[in-house]
């Protein structure tokens, strides 16, 4: 291990040593916990918000399929009126 003087090994520097190990050893695992409890509350959510992206998606291809549409009639009922007018207009001359 790093930093450590094998040459002089006390009985006290191996205690401590084995002191800071145990000490990392519980901060390491306590904070396995909390990555679990984050896990756990944080992936149903991303989950959620995928879901909900997606439908909002659909929403949108749909408001502008209709957008299309529209324009599609918007056209066709000019063409109608330009055409009706054509004739009307045809015939009083």
């Amino acid at each position: 291990m790093k930093g450590l003087d094998f040459t002089h090994v006390t009985p006290e520097s191996m205690k401590k040593v084995g002191e800071a190990m145990i000490r990392r050893a519980e901060i390491m695992a306590a904070g396995t916990g909390e990555r679990e409890i984050l896990k756990k509350n944080l992936i149903p959510l991303i989950q959620r918000m995928k879901r909900e992206r997606h439908e909002l998606q659909l929403i949108i291809d749909q408001m502008i399929d209709k957008a299309a549409e529209l324009e599609k009639t918007t056209t066709d009922a000019d063409r109608l009126v330009s055409e009706i007018l054509g004739k009307d207009s045809g015939m009083s001359a």
